[in-house]
């Protein structure tokens, strides 16, 4: 498992905006509910209606911000984990 995402969480958003055809494979370990918008799709509300494509563009990135954020969040605990003085510490004796 390379991660765990919630509920509100947008798989797939840097891919879409770069325009790749095929973004990934993602797998759900539980039941959910899935939206699927393609790239055509979005391509069409662009032209249709730009307005709605900004602000579907602002929602994706708050999104990714938020994201951002979780991930330098769990990456400094790592860190904080590896750098503590427990690491340091002599290892536990097997022998009883």
């Amino acid at each position: 498992r390379l991660a765990r995402i919630g509920p509100g969480w947008v798989v797939g958003v840097m891919e879409a905006c770069s325009g790749l055809v095929n973004p990934g494979v993602y797998i759900a370990v539980t039941a959910c509910r899935l939206h699927h918008l393609p790239s055509s799709a979005m391509s069409d509300i662009e032209k249709q209606n730009p307005m709605l494509m900004l602000q579907l563009y602002k929602l994706l990135a708050h999104l990714m911000a938020k994201r951002q954020d979780s991930t330098v969040e769990q990456l400094f605990t790592l860190r904080s984990i590896m750098h503590s003085s427990a690491s340091h510490a002599k290892p536990l004796s097997r022998s009883t």
